[in-house]
């Protein structure tokens, strides 16, 4: 796996939501964890590739940046930015914050540099089938 520890962290904080959230406090973590190993390893992949990226890419996240998310946030949960700025330094995800930034800012610099076209499903479709020829 990418990153062992990290990928266990971001697998045991998945495993904790899913729990959680789906009703399932009785379920085997074990089983949950195994359940959900696939998508914590391509998360961890996908933020450290990211991550790189926006380095070498000198993509930077600005103070308005984090105060327009946290806007945002505060939007969704019809709360105020100030309260909820208060809780994400509180429960510790201010850091976390600003690496969805990052990563939200360093895939919009990579859409706006791609050359993309639009193809039509049928053409996908028979470029699938030659390659599996």
């Amino acid at each position: 796996p990418a990153v062992p520890a990290l990928g266990e962290r971001h697998l045991e904080r998945m495993a904790q939501l899913q729990m959680h959230f789906m009703g399932m406090q009785g379920a085997d973590p074990e089983e949950v964890k195994d359940h959900l190993r696939a998508d914590a390893e391509k998360t961890v992949r996908r933020s450290m590739i990211l991550s790189a990226i926006g380095k070498k890419e000198e993509v930077e996240v600005h103070d308005a940046d984090l105060e327009k998310k946290l806007a945002e946030i505060a939007g969704y949960r019809q709360q105020s930015v100030p309260r909820t700025r208060s809780e994400y330094e509180k429960e510790g995800r201010m850091d976390a914050l600003r690496t969805n930034i990052l990563e939200e800012k360093t895939l919009d610099l990579l859409m706006s540099k791609a050359n993309l076209s639009e193809v039509e499903a049928s053409e996908v479709e028979a470029n699938e089938e030659a390659e599996q020829a």
